[in-house]
């Protein structure tokens, strides 16, 4: 293993370690939303913790370097905002839906 294999910023092709950290970055998106579906009472953490992925994934190009593929870069950008909007949705909701409605006698 080489020491670009360390460093995110370099400027040298480190891209197992960056197709690595985007499969984990991915893997917990979806687990998070799913553990949302699940249990959304209980897990509003979980959406905000979608929020900050969803952000990583959109600066992943400017941070891993692959502004010029633009396949790469418009996949990081749209997936990062749809994630990022959603988390804050489901976020707001949850708080919404978890005051139980007024009853009248």
């Amino acid at each position: 293993m080489s020491a670009c294999n360390y460093s995110l910023f370099s400027n040298q092709p480190c891209t197992q370690l960056r197709i690595q950290l985007s499969w984990i970055v991915g893997a917990l998106m979806i687990l998070f939303g799913a553990i949302r579906v699940a249990r959304p009472a209980y897990s509003v953490g979980f959406s905000w913790g979608n929020m900050v992925l969803g952000i990583w994934a959109f600066f992943s190009p400017w941070i891993y370097g692959y502004v010029f593929n633009s396949g790469r870069f418009i996949n990081s950008l749209c997936v990062g905002v749809i994630v990022f909007v959603l988390s804050i949705v489901a976020a707001t909701m949850s708080h919404r839906t978890l005051v139980p409605p007024a009853t009248h006698a």
